[in-house]
């Protein structure tokens, strides 16, 4: 029994997994490629490091704008302009490294989630 629940997380977690090389917007964004940053909305927070990601997206799900708040305060993340223009870095399956082209962050580097870089 432990085996077929063992077998049936690890289906369940493969099938999650996207078939795209890193954006779930576009057909492949590679290293050195541009892109801009868009969410759908007028801000998109950039994530200084992965650490800083995943925390902003405990605080997110809790909905901590206080932790929030402390974490742009402290410089781990950092509020860019809907449509800012960035170059990729380093491409991941969930997130990826880019380095920002322009607006008041432009030359800093920062990790967003794939769905918020369209081409």
């Amino acid at each position: 029994m432990p085996a077929v629940c063992i077998y049936a997380s690890f289906a369940v977690c493969t099938a999650c997994i996207p078939t795209q090389k890193t954006s779930g917007v576009s057909d492949s964004i590679n290293r050195g490629d541009s892109a801009y940053l868009d969410n759908g909305g007028d801000k998109v927070w950039v994530a200084v490091n992965e650490s800083a990601l995943k925390e902003l997206n405990v605080f997110l799900g809790a909905k901590n704008k206080d932790a929030i708040l402390q974490m742009m305060i402290q410089g781990r993340i950092l509020v860019c302009a809907h449509r800012t223009k960035v170059a990729i870095v380093d491409p991941g399956i969930l997130s990826t490294t880019i380095s920002l082209l322009d607006g008041k962050h432009a030359g800093r580097k920062g990790v967003v989630p794939n769905e918020f870089l369209k081409n």
